[in-house]
This record gives structure tokens, sequence and C-alpha cells, in this order.
């Protein structure tokens, strides 16, 4: 790409008014600014962004405060920015979203000009390139959130740090110095740390001369993030993120093998660039900015480590983008030698592969712009309203009220996040319908799946995305139905077991069950060899099990994994949610995607799977018929930061 444009430079069919330089940085930007709006006026508002939007909606910015950043997680800058917003554009997503797209963009010619200025022309026209084709930076540059914003904001305080370095510091520098390192403190948690590690970093390679100005800057800076402190110390004991997983010892490479889109094209001409590099690079072309731009990631990285293992997690992957270009330019920081013919070539073949990973490996856009909740109800709206489904989601309403009026849709929809219901009551609900219309169920829990399917047995339809699990359901047998199912087993007790279990195997009208005796905790299971049957962990796994309770005794049925003899996942299910007492005989649900039980890719080939019934209050209690489907599941629901291939 940068290569050809050059050589049609050098043969001017182009005109060379410009450098070869300028043009590469313009060609950058152009397709950087195209890849990174790409389908914007189809991109769906995330449940993310829909949160700051509704808590943006009060009437002054006090009250904006007081519920939306008070309850939150998050520095004021971006939610008060998002209330005064709202005001200029309505609910048009389109321009909500716009400021954070231009955001993103203009981060590909800071990234570029920061990489200049730290080393040279080559580290900047591969570091832009990587950048803009990098997921995070695509996914976030259209979600108007504080992740590119920070992005943005933190690109503009390195760049003037580097000014307050190393030239003449002049007031106009000065100010922009502290004003960015104060719009950094209260955009991130992670800008307002990675503001103190760059500006700690200077200390040690600020001229002696600047030092008492440099102390005053920073001084400036963390002087006016003292009024938001006792807020900060109150978000910090908030339990609302506690779906945020506690990371692991290989946290690390999670992060870098999603960088390179896990993808093994990227890595490989990103070991062609480095190979090339190191071969090129002269030992006299090490400077400063090679330890401080690794610190600047590394740092960042180690403190939000260390605090999540300690004390909370609170980094997800996207709570790094903040230190990605430091990264990328660090990744990149000794191509300074390579010839610009060659620079150019490399350039081109970074950005290729890497825009091929996001494309096509990942299906980013694909997946993307499908939505969550808009996604589901562009499904239903192609149906004649008058003969609509009925339809069964799991969100919170005011998402859903938003989707509805953006789409001018008004389906008559069953919500279980407003209900709060429990199993039971959800099964007397599926019980009472009694008309023949199908039943279409988005993102509620996979256990009521399996109630709604004892009285719709037929699948019609199944949509999987990013966050999104749609099913249609049918009570009558349809020809096209679908057959998700992988495997299929179950035990059922019956007159052979008397011999062997005679005090636990009774008979009652011609059925045959264990009835769990006095003081009896364990009973049978029933066991299925997994890792010889599935080869990815996107598989649903629902077992059940038949229970009739006679008193108030309660009991669970649990799920147990096992990698061999190592236990490795165990959850369970409790009946005291699912029956009722003397509601004779019922069926218990445990159902759950694999991926949510068991982290590792690859499937072990002693991979086991065992359900039994674990009688807690053990009392007199009866059990019948388990069994265990294995069906197809969601290879995509967490696709845009996992891996699924």
């Amino acid at each position: 790409m940068l290569f050809l444009f050059a050589k049609l430079t050098q043969n001017k069919l182009i005109p060379r008014k410009l450098s070869i330089e300028q043009y590469s940085f313009l060609l950058i930007m152009l397709i950087g600014s195209v890849l990174l709006a790409y389908n914007i006026h189809i991109a769906p508002l995330t449940d993310d962004e829909l949160s700051a939007v509704y808590r943006g909606q009060y009437s002054s910015l006090s009250e904006v405060f007081k519920h939306s950043v008070l309850d939150d997680v998050h520095p004021p800058l971006m939610q008060f920015f998002i209330y005064y917003w709202l005001k200029i554009v309505g609910s048009n997503i389109l321009l909500i979203k716009l400021p954070f797209l231009l955001m993103g963009i203009r981060s590909i010619a800071l990234t570029y000009q920061l990489a200049k200025k730290w080393f040279n022309t080559n580290v900047a026209l591969l570091a832009s390139c990587f950048f803009m084709s990098t997921q995070l930076i695509v996914l976030y540059s259209q979600i108007a959130r504080p992740y590119i914003s920070g992005t943005f904001l933190i690109l503009c305080f390195a760049l003037q740090w580097t000014k307050i370095l190393s030239t003449e510091v002049t007031l106009r520098a000065k100010i922009l110095y502290v004003l960015f390192g104060v719009l950094c403190a209260y955009n991130h948690y992670f800008t307002t740390l990675q503001v103190a590690i760059i500006g700690l970093l200077g200390l040690f390679i600020v001229e002696r001369k600047k030092l008492i100005n440099y102390i005053i800057l920073n001084a400036f800076i963390g002087a006016s993030f003292l009024i938001f402190l006792p807020t900060m110390i109150k978000q910090m004991n908030y339990d609302g993120i506690n779906y945020i997983p506690k990371p692991e010892w290989d946290y690390i490479f999670d992060f870098l093998t999603y960088t390179f889109h896990y993808s093994i094209w990227t890595i490989l001409a990103f070991a062609v660039v480095f190979a090339v590099s190191i071969y090129c690079f002269n030992k006299k072309m090490i400077n400063k900015f090679h330890l401080l731009s690794l610190m600047m990631f590394i740092l960042p990285f180690t403190i939000g480590y260390i605090y999540s293992i300690i004390e909370k997690p609170v980094m997800p992957l996207r709570s790094l983008i903040f230190c990605i270009p430091f990264l990328i330019i660090f990744i990149f920081s000794f191509s300074t030698n390579i010839k610009q013919k060659l620079v150019l070539i490399l350039a081109s073949l970074v950005f290729f592969t890497n825009v091929y990973s996001l494309v096509v490996e990942r299906q980013h856009f694909k997946l993307f712009d499908k939505g969550i909740v808009d996604g589901a109800l562009k499904k239903l709206k192609k149906t004649d309203i008058n003969k609509a489904p009925h339809i069964i989601f799991d969100v919170p309403p005011y998402r859903l009220n938003f989707h509805q009026k953006s789409l001018n849709t008004a389906f008559n929809i069953f919500n279980l996040y407003e209900q709060k219901i429990t199993p039971i009551q959800f099964r007397k609900y599926i019980e009472n319908i009694n008309d023949n219309k199908d039943l279409v169920a988005f993102n509620i829990p996979l256990n009521y799946i399996g109630i709604i399917e004892e009285k719709y047995p037929y699948l019609k339809e199944v949509d999987y995305g990013f966050g999104f699990n749609y099913y249609h359901f049918s009570k009558a047998e349809n020809h096209n139905k679908l057959n998700n199912i992988i495997y299929d087993t179950s035990l059922v007790f019956n007159s052979s077991d008397i011999n062997n279990q005679p005090d636990n195997i009774q008979k009652n009208d011609g059925n045959y069950f264990f009835q769990f005796n006095n003081n009896q905790e364990w009973g049978p299971s029933l066991n299925v060899p997994l890792g010889k049957l599935i080869s990815s962990k996107y598989v649903i796994i629902e077992s059940a099990i038949r229970v009739k309770k006679d008193s108030s005794n309660n009991g669970q049925l649990v799920v147990e994994i096992k990698d061999g003899d190592k236990p490795i996942a165990w959850q369970s299910s409790p009946t005291i949610n699912w029956i009722e007492e003397n509601s004779g005989w019922q069926q218990t649900y445990f159902i759950v995607q694999l991926n949510e039980l068991i982290k590792t890719k690859n499937i072990p080939e002693n991979l086991t799977l065992s359900i039994y019934f674990w009688n807690t209050d053990k009392q007199p209690i009866a059990i019948d018929n388990f069994s265990i489907k294995i069906k197809k599941g969601n290879p995509f629901i967490y696709s845009l930061f996992e891996d699924f291939s």
C-alpha cells in the first residue's frame, strides 16, 4: 500500500508537491479514517453506552453527579460531556458517537507524531499502521465511553510532556500540559494512573534547571484532582464491578495475543518486521524513549494487575487501551535504521495482515454491527405485529425502551429484568400461555430455556452474536426445525436396579425412582466422557433431573467437570428455587455454556462431565430420570474480546 503509493509518486503519476513521508502520512490518515468510521451509521449503542445515555438525562448537572457519578466507578468527565452533548444531538445514535470517532481518528495522527518525536519516521509509519488497525482502537472509536477519549487525551498529554522536557517551556506549553493532565485525571482512573506514571518518569530525565518548574506543573495537576479524591475513595468501595474476573497469572499473554488478534498471520508479520528491525538496528540509536515507552506500558499494567489480585478486579482488556500506544511504539522502536522503501513495504505488510485478521478472522464488523437488543428487535420487526410470537427478554427497561423507540416498534414484551421471577414463577407463566403462537426468547437465563422446551419442544431459529442469544421456539413440529443437539443421554431407574439397591429403588404407579433415606447425602451419578464428544468449549450443557418433594427438605443438582481425576469446575442448582413443597414431580435444570465453567481453549481428551444429586438436608427425597444434552452453543458470546476460532 504505502510502497505502491511511493512508487507512483516517484514516477510522477501522483504530483510530488509533498514528500513521500507526507504522502504516506496522509494516506495513513485517509485509510485509518475509513477503517475507524466503517459502518458507524449502523453501529449499535452498546449496553454500556445506553447506560451512560440513560444516566445523562437528568435535569441538572448536580443530579447527574449525584445519580450517575457517585454510584459509578469512573471519574465524571465523560458523563458530564454526554450530559451536555445529548442536549445538542438528542437520541441520534450517529451523532452521539461522532466525537469519539473523531478522537479515535485524531489519535492515529498523535501516535504518528509521538513516535516520530521519540524516534523517527520509520517508527511513526509502522506504529500508526498497527495502531489504527488494532481491534481495541477500532472498536472503541465507535463507542461513546471514556476509552478512546482517554487514549486521545493521554497521547495529547504525552506530546506536551515531551515538549516540556525537550524545549524551552513556553506559557502555552505549560497551560496545555496542565490542561491535558487534568482532563486525563478526570476521564478514567487508568488515565489518572497513566498521567501519574508519566509525570514520575519525567523526574528522572528532566534537566536540573527545569526540575522546580516541572514539579510545580505536576503539582497543579495533582491539586486539581484533590477535590475529587473523596468521591474516588467512595467509588473504590463500589460493588458494581463484581462482574470483572480476577486476572490469572497469564493475563499478560491474554492481552498480547488479543492485541495481535489471536492471529498467526499478524504475529508472523510482526516477527518479520522485528527480525528486519533488529538486523538493521544500530546500537548507537538507542535512546531514553526505548525504556520510557516500555515503562509507560509495564507500570500501569503491573499496578493494575497487583491491585486486581490483592484488592478487587479492575482491569478488563478495555482498561489497557490507554497504554496500547506506548506498547506499539516500543514494539516498532527498533526499526529506526531501516531504509525508506523497505519500511514502506513492512508498514503495508503490518497493515494488511492486521486488517485481514480484524475483518476476516475476528469478523469484527459483522459481530459488532449486529448489536445486542436492537439486533433482536430488527429480527422481530420483520414479522407482522398481529402475528407476533410471545416475546421474552431479560434486559434493563431503559435499553429496551430506547431501541423500541428508535426502531419504531411496539412489541408486547415480557421482560424478566423487571419481573425478577423465580424458576417456579416462570414455569407458571409458561404453563398459562394457552394459544398456539410461537415464542421468542432473547438473552434470558439458560436455565429458563429448559422450562420453555417443556411446552415448546421445537426450535425453529437460533441466532448467536456478541452478548446475543436469540431463540425462536414453536409448539408445532416443523420440517425445517433445527437440530442443535450434539449428544443426548439419560439415566432411568428400572426393576433391575431393585436387586442392586433394594433400600433406595422404589416403584409407584409403574414408575421406578431413587428414594433418599434419612441421613443419606449422596446417590447415583450420570457420567459423560465430555472430552471425546466435543472439540470446542462453546457448547451448552443441559443437565436435568426430576425431583419430588414431600416436605420442606431440599437438595441440589450438581454439575461437576474433571480433567482426569482433577476437579476443575463444580456448580449446582438448588431445588428450593424450582419445586414447591408437595407439588409432585418437577423438572430441575442446570444449563450453562461450557466456556463459563472452564477457561482452557483446548478440550482435554480426559475431560469428564458428571451430574448427581446432593441431598444437603439429608432428609427423604425422591429423584428420577437424570439427563444430559450437549448442544451447539454461542461461540461469539465474548467474541469482541476473546478468541472464538
